[in-house]
């Protein structure tokens, strides 16, 4: 406070002992922007002129507003990853407000996705992963959308090329043609995937009865033919494997194919095998990837 004596009249004039206080709006302290390109909105609470700094490199005040005025709207252009400026004001007086920093970050390049896991219109049974690849620096999750259920992953790699993968129990769609879709998700945006149709196969194949019949022993090869029939009850079939508990003179047991088609949901094949006792083991697979093991009993190929 100064005191002028003007003849016999005292005249008194206050001046502010401190700046008072500045408001920074945006950006705000933590916040994640979509765009490089931010409106800082500042006020004060007098009339000033506004300025910001980089604090990773401090030094150079760079004036954003330069009319004097209670508040100022600017549009500047920040980096990529992690900013941190500082901002003041200085009013008609030429006294300066304290200094506020505020930290934030830019993410502006959305998630890329690249494939998707499985293929529209494939087969899938409880077994199938779903997966999705996609490029993103700060990934934040990763949802999977099918059917009616939804799963999130928050837990999948950043960076460029990353898969996520899902298990989920399809049981509740067996039979059944559902879509399924993704989205990924960074801390300021979202991409979704196309949607994409798949087939539910949860049902092992059913091996409803299956026998051997072996040609009377002459000692010709004709004698060594066995007749192997097997009912199965499997709608998107795909074959039937088998294995010899008997290796006729091999060091291990060879896996061969019995059928890749049924007629009429029955597998008919005429096979040779060696003299002795046989166990099959039989494997019936779909095109769903389910399948049903079941041994087919004893029989013996006479001399």
């Amino acid at each position: 406070m100064k005191i002028y004596l003007l003849g016999m009249v005292f005249l008194m004039l206050v001046l502010p002992l401190a700046s008072a206080g500045l408001t920074v709006s945006v950006p705000g302290e933590g916040v994640v922007y979509d765009s490089k390109s931010l409106t800082v909105s500042l006020s004060y609470d007098s009339s000033a002129k506004f300025y910001y700094s980089d604090n990773t490199n401090p030094g150079r005040w760079r004036k954003l507003c330069s009319r004097y005025d209670l508040s100022c709207e600017k549009k500047i252009r920040v980096k990529e990853g992690n900013n941190s400026l500082a901002f003041k004001a200085v009013n008609t007086t030429g006294q300066t407000s304290d200094v506020t920093i505020v930290n934030f970050s830019v993410d502006s390049k959305k998630p890329r996705i690249s494939t998707r896991y499985p293929r529209a219109n494939s087969l899938v049974n409880n077994n199938t992963l779903f997966s999705v690849e996609y490029t993103e620096d700060n990934l934040r999750n990763v949802t999977l959308f099918y059917g009616e259920n939804i799963s999130t992953k928050t837990n999948c790699e950043s960076g460029r090329h990353k898969t996520c993968e899902f298990d989920v129990d399809l049981t509740g769609y067996n039979g059944q043609d559902i879509f399924y879709w993704f989205v990924v998700s960074d801390n300021s945006s979202v991409v979704i995937s196309r949607k994409t149709k798949i087939s539910v196969d949860t049902t092992a194949p059913d091996i409803t009865n299956s026998m051997t019949t072996v040609a009377s022993g002459d000692g010709t090869a004709a004698g060594k033919r066995v007749e192997i029939l097997v009912d199965v009850n499997e709608a998107n079939f795909k074959d039937i494997k088998y294995t010899d508990s008997n290796l006729c003179g091999l060091a291990f047991s060879r896996v061969k194919t019995l059928c890749n088609k049924l007629k009429v949901g029955r597998c008919i094949k005429t096979q040779r095998f060696c003299t002795g006792d046989h166990v099959l083991t039989l494997v019936a697979r779909d095109k769903a990837g389910n399948e049903v093991t079941q041994d087919l009993g004893l029989f013996n190929v006479p001399v």
